[in-house]
């Protein structure tokens, strides 16, 4: 990003975030198309094939997240599988006691980010680590790939996602 002034400019960020979210891959896509009327065990394998083609990851993030009649009283969480050091990390959080299941989603993902930056800051996992993450939200996919979203909970993932692919230097 460039502050431009009236004879001069800084640069206030050295990587462009365009060019460390080439790096990030947001696939809203299964490996074969699902129906809701699918069973659930066609739906897991179909789940299973999907991740087994992503590779292996040093962090897995799990993200889920719910809310009650409606719009009330959501809540978010996630598993992290740090496969480097053999551990694993639950974090949660409150997603508002009003909100929508996709802002409890994003939630849920923005916590998990952050606990990752968090060990990453701490040098618990490598900076250059892999990390893949799984959720079931398909609109939040789809608005984190195409950096779309009026709200701030997108872009504050998207620098999340920033300060991981730069190993806490962006």
């Amino acid at each position: 990003m460039l502050l431009l002034g009236p004879d001069r400019f800084k640069v206030v960020r050295s990587t462009a975030l365009w060019n460390v979210l080439l790096e990030a891959v947001f696939n809203p896509e299964l490996s074969q198309r699902v129906h809701k009327d699918d069973t659930a065990k066609f739906k897991r394998e179909v789940a299973e094939e999907t991740i087994s083609k992503l590779g292996p990851a040093a962090i897995e993030i799990y993200t889920d997240a719910s809310v009650l009649r409606g719009c009330r009283e959501g809540g978010a969480g996630a598993l992290i599988i740090d496969n480097h050091n053999q551990e694993e990390h639950l974090v949660e959080a409150p997603a508002g006691s009003t909100t929508s299941i996709y802002r409890a989603e994003m939630a849920a993902i923005s916590v998990a980010l952050q606990k990752v930056a968090e060990l990453q800051e701490k040098s618990l996992v490598p900076k250059e680590a892999h990390v893949n993450l799984y959720t079931d939200s398909r609109s939040a996919i789809q608005k984190l790939a195409k950096a779309t979203g009026k709200g701030e909970i997108v872009h504050h993932v998207l620098s999340l996602v920033e300060q991981i692919a730069t190993g806490g230097n962006a």
